[in-house]
């Protein structure tokens, strides 16, 4: 039986100025993984290139059909003047709310929403509505692109869990984020892209054994970070000296709201900008 769900061999996509290019990645049964980059590196378009969703070189083998994949990106165009109801009616083609239907919105927490109409909304109910309608039919691979972008810490965390919760042992999830800890509590394995070029592709848990450094601009953003034990200045940046758990380092940066102003993997490559400063784009 054929392992592998996708496998990307010489990819090229252009796009104006921009170019992605993926000489090999292979994507397997039940991976859990990962994608991040700074602003403009490609995790968009390498979704899309998957999805077939434009135009590329090179061949993707897919062993998995369309239907098959729940997929869910950063822009979603719903219109708010439906209900809830309404909108999970229409767009899983079901004339009635049935009892199997409803035991599965109520697993999401949607019942008491029922009725409300999507302007109505917070954005972390919008959103759970969203990858509700993005997973019903039990789909095996799950595709989901920056979708706890503009929420606060809390609704942050509450649709993380809920991805964590909902892919089981037989299920591939692809995890586009800005965010380590969203990486962390969700995936296993991570891909870091930038400029187009995939840098790395491995295990989430030899996460110390890519970074190079941390850059701050202030002294004062690291002073009460408690893993930040030393630290020098350097052409007015702030760079850590003592590296250990970098893991947990930046998921307490995340956590307080503390701005880092860029990763560097060993590379020497920008690897991921702190979300406090970032805007998104998508290529």
């Amino acid at each position: 039986m054929e392992k592998n769900l996708i496998r990307f061999n010489d990819v090229r996509v252009k796009y104006k100025e921009f170019e992605l290019y993926c000489q090999e990645l292979s994507i397997s049964k039940y991976d859990r993984i990962g994608i991040v980059g700074s602003n403009g590196s490609g995790k968009t378009t390498l979704i899309k290139a998957l999805m077939n969703l434009i135009k590329y070189e090179g061949e993707i083998k897919r062993n998995i059909t369309k239907d098959d994949v729940g997929i869910l990106m950063q822009s979603n165009n719903v219109s708010d003047l439906y209900k809830v109801k309404e909108l999970i009616l229409l767009v899983i083609n079901k004339k009635i709310l049935n009892k199997k239907l409803l035991l599965e919105i109520e697993k999401f927490g949607l019942t008491n929403i029922l009725n409300r109409r999507i302007e109505h909304l917070s954005g972390g109910e919008q959103q759970k509505l969203l990858i509700f309608l993005s997973i019903y039919g039990n789909k095996n691979l799950l595709i989901f692109d920056e979708i706890t972008t503009g929420l606060d810490y809390s609704s942050r965390n509450k649709i993380i869990n809920l991805i964590n919760d909902i892919v089981d042992s037989k299920k591939t999830l692809l995890l586009v984020s800005h965010y380590f800890k969203e990486i962390d509590v969700a995936t296993s394995k991570i891909i870091v892209i930038d400029k187009g070029r995939i840098l790395k592709y491995g295990n989430l848990n030899k996460l110390n054994d890519l970074i190079n450094d941390i850059i701050f601009k202030t002294e004062s953003e690291i002073k009460d970070l408690s893993l930040a034990k030393s630290y020098i200045i350097n052409e007015e940046n702030i760079h850590l000296v003592n590296k250990n758990n970098l893991n947990n380092f930046i998921k307490n940066c995340e956590d307080k709201n503390i701005q880092y102003e860029k990763i560097i993997f060993k590379s020497e490559r920008i690897f991921l900008h702190s979300m406090v400063e970032v805007t998104h784009a998508t290529i």
